[in-house]
């Protein structure tokens, strides 16, 4: 059962990871198309850009990274670590590197769908226990054999 639990745990901060993930790259999108963030006229330098995101609030790589092990890093070590934004050119390449043909409405739309979708799924595995999951997993297995 204590395996299931950090299973849990993982699954978790896994799906908070994604949701956030998505979540900052529809904002991001966003950004860039009611031109907050200047990204086409090549004014801008890389390092302006991700001083730029990180006054609009954006999420660094590393603090997005944090989401996904806060809760592995928390049951071994009985508490968090903290993490600090240094707002390098490279923290935000999770959203500098998107495709300019990502930068759409419909893609926007799609990331707020599937955001929603893990957010749901975060929120039921939130209402389950480790048992459930458990059970969860001896029915896929007796279906399957």
């Amino acid at each position: 059962m204590s395996l299931y639990e950090d299973r849990m745990s993982v699954l978790r901060s896994e799906m908070n990871y994604e949701s956030a993930l998505m979540r900052n790259k529809a904002r991001f999108i966003k950004s860039v198309t009611d031109g907050e963030i200047d990204l086409v006229s090549g004014r801008q330098s890389r390092e302006t850009t991700a001083s730029r995101l990180n006054e609009l609030g954006f999420d660094t790589n590393a603090k997005l990274l944090s989401l996904r092990n806060d809760n592995a890093t928390s049951r071994r070590n009985g508490s968090q670590e903290v993490v600090t934004d240094f707002s390098s050119a490279t923290d935000f390449d999770y959203l500098l590197n998107m495709p300019i043909s990502s930068l759409t409405s419909e893609r926007i739309e799609g990331l707020h769908a599937d955001a929603n979708k893990k957010d749901a799924e975060r929120d039921k595995l939130q209402k389950s226990t480790a048992k459930d999951l458990w059970n969860d997993d001896l029915d896929k297995l007796a279906s399957a054999l």
